[in-house]
């Protein structure tokens, strides 16, 4: 798994105006991996995981991160709605809000998955970068001052180039399936919710969030073995099912000297 060893420099541009605000920002990401576990063209590699076994080059990831507000005062004073766009390569850190990757267990041994990286590589070969982007959006809606509902959504897409694809560099360890099957840690990630916000008094909230998230894995309708328990579930095989999960969240929040 690559390593940070350099600050992300970024250059961002806003714009804030009555009828809202928007913003673009472009950021660089550098991946460094740790040295080869076994000979990566030095010859014979004596010790694993040292100077010894060389290392692939450093390279440079980049992610484009968009987002607009555009209020609705006209619908009632402080209604909004609002969306956002990222993409980027060997940056999925900055691009999927540090999201880590997705696992998700069924009735019947099933499993929905995916593998989020900045980038990939196996003894021997370069630094292959991660394609990632999304999309989402929201509008709130303020029935009253002090009461309103908000309706959200996004997609988001982790993709591997075809040498991680075909090389089958994620199933030789902890993964293994069929070898008439591909070996794609490739998913998808999407989300729909309702979120409800009570302030009956200044500083006291109420507020109900409902969320159903869906992962679309790119193993989906394989059967897969995995080598390595994932919390409680064991090891053993499993079949690949795109899967989801609904959501339902409470929360009280008192907070002093509100206005």
């Amino acid at each position: 798994m690559p390593t940070t060893v350099a600050p992300d420099p970024w250059v961002a541009l806003r714009i804030s105006q009555a009828w809202g605000r928007a913003s673009v920002a472009v950021l660089g990401h550098k991946n460094a991996a740790t040295y080869y576990s076994a000979g990566g063209g030095v010859g014979i590699c004596t010790q694993a995981g040292t100077t010894l076994c060389n290392h692939p080059s450093d390279q440079w990831g980049f992610a484009v991160v968009s987002g607009i507000e555009i209020k609705l005062d006209s619908l009632s004073p402080g209604s909004r709605i609002g969306g956002y766009i990222t993409y980027g390569q060997g940056a999925s850190r900055i691009t999927r809000n540090s999201q880590t990757s997705p696992g998700l267990f069924g009735s019947g041994n099933q499993i929905a998955f995916g593998v989020l990286t900045d980038a990939a590589y196996v003894n021997g070969s370069s630094l292959e970068l991660t394609t990632t982007w999304a999309a989402g959006g929201g509008f709130e809606y303020f029935w009253t001052r002090n009461f309103s509902s908000t309706i959200y959504g996004g997609y988001t897409r982790t993709e591997y180039n075809n040498n991680v694809i075909a090389g089958r560099w994620f199933c030789a360890g902890t993964i293994t399936v069929s070898a008439a099957s591909a070996c794609d840690p490739g998913y998808s990630l999407w989300q729909i919710g309702t979120h409800h916000d009570w302030f009956p008094v200044p500083g006291l909230r109420f507020a109900v969030d409902v969320l159903y998230t869906g992962v679309e894995s790119a193993f989906a309708g394989q059967t897969i073995t995995l080598g390595k328990a994932v919390g409680a579930r064991p090891t053993g095989v499993y079949t690949a099912k795109d899967l989801g999960i609904l959501s339902v969240a409470f929360r009280a929040q008192r907070t002093w000297g509100a206005d």
